[in-house]
């Protein structure tokens, strides 16, 4: 079971829950496909449209909390050549997101 709204959950735990489609930003993998790259080419009208992107701690995902989520069917997604802050990669996130649904 889930930590209840607002509280603190395991990585593990929250990497199992169901997302619809699952994108892991880490800079571990060599040349993962950018954020915009992986989104549907158009906003869909499927009942699960939903889109999660997962933005690690600092200092990055570790090898075990990304090799959980690939087994889970996330997939690696960069958000640019150089590595972010936690902070400014959930905006970074967001922008993109924005701007493939506008």
């Amino acid at each position: 079971m889930g930590a209840a709204a607002g509280e603190p959950a395991s990585a593990a735990n929250w990497l199992s829950q169901p997302h619809g489609l699952r994108l892991l930003a880490t800079t571990r993998r060599q040349h993962p496909p950018l954020l915009a790259e992986l989104l549907p080419p158009r906003w869909s009208q499927a009942a699960d449209r939903s889109i999660c992107v997962a933005i690690g701690p600092e200092g990055g995902w570790s090898p075990a909390e990304e090799e959980l989520a690939f087994s889970l069917g996330w997939q690696a997604v960069g958000l640019g050549p150089t590595i972010l802050r936690t902070s400014t990669a959930a905006v970074a996130a967001a922008a993109a997101l924005c701007s493939w649904r506008g």
